[in-house]
């Protein structure tokens, strides 16, 4: 036989892959083979018509925990918020008006426009306020696909409320140097009211109580606030949800103000204009 060189090995092959091409294909075209395709075939299908199937579940369940976790905050809040409304209710409120009024009254008798009064100044003291907002921070920080500003008004709803417990304390002491140490007693109305005392002007109670009510005021406001944020995060999420799922979900809770916005408890959006600029709800 000649020797072509490599040419030879080529029209070898081409001569070996002629022979058993009739062959495998006919393997090809073959019962087992068909079957056998078909079975991968159908075994891929259904591995991955059985994760979707699992991933949709796991959707499923992931947003009805975040639903009712987030019914859970806005309750937690809700209750925050309902607290300092019945403490601004029931002292707060008629501590700075009465303060403001009798302050004025004093003034205008020392310019000789009042001749009589008489006048109370209020040594109340109140305790420390202890309230839920750290299962509050924990739902919104921890359970919550929260935005932005839900959890900014959570730390502000925190932060208010530590303010307002160390403005407490120390009107607290306050007072108590009004009861028990004669230079206080001996110059009530000018150190409560914070009138000049010689070369003295202390103006701390006044402060204090200024204080104080616009703290109350702020956990108030950020409460609120946050209810209605985490609503809007709610609907959204329920919103995106396939219809029948909808169906199963729990209503997002929703939080009726009627009442205290009828007294008048509720501060003024105004006073929050800046920071309402600075942290817009996402």
């Amino acid at each position: 036989m000649e020797d072509f060189g490599p040419y030879s090995f080529f029209a070898s092959v081409v001569n070996t892959s002629q022979h058993f091409w009739p062959s495998i294909k006919s393997l090809f075209n073959s019962s087992f083979i068909t079957a056998l395709v078909g079975s991968l075939a159908g075994a891929y299908a259904g591995a991955w018509g059985a994760q979707k199937i699992a991933v949709k579940a796991k959707y499923k369940e992931d947003a009805l925990t975040q639903i009712r976790s987030i019914n859970a905050a806005i309750s937690t809040s809700y209750s925050i918020m309902n607290a300092f409304l019945a403490m601004k209710k029931q002292h707060i409120r008629a501590l700075k008006v009465d303060f403001d009024r009798t302050k004025g009254l004093i003034e205008r008798q020392r310019k000789g426009e009042i001749k009589y009064l008489e006048y109370t100044a209020n040594l109340l003291t109140f305790p420390n306020i202890h309230s839920p907002v750290s299962i509050l921070q924990s739902l919104v920080f921890e359970k919550i696909s929260s935005p932005a500003r839900a959890r900014v008004l959570t730390l502000q709803i925190r932060e208010s409320i530590e303010f307002l417990n160390a403005s407490i304390t120390e009107r607290n002491n306050l007072i108590e140097k009004f009861k028990t140490i004669d230079f206080y007693k001996e110059n009530l109305t000018d150190l409560y009211f914070g009138f000049p005392l010689d070369t003295i002007h202390d103006t701390s109670m006044p402060s204090l109580i200024e204080a104080i009510h616009n703290q109350v005021d702020d956990v108030i406001f950020f409460s609120l606030l946050l209810c209605k944020d985490l609503n809007q995060c709610g609907e959204k999420l329920k919103k995106n949800l396939d219809p029948q799922l909808q169906k199963i979900c729990p209503k997002v809770e929703n939080v009726d103000i009627s009442k205290p916005a009828s007294e008048g408890l509720l501060p003024s959006k105004e006073l929050y204009a800046e920071w309402l600029k600075a942290f817009k709800n996402d």
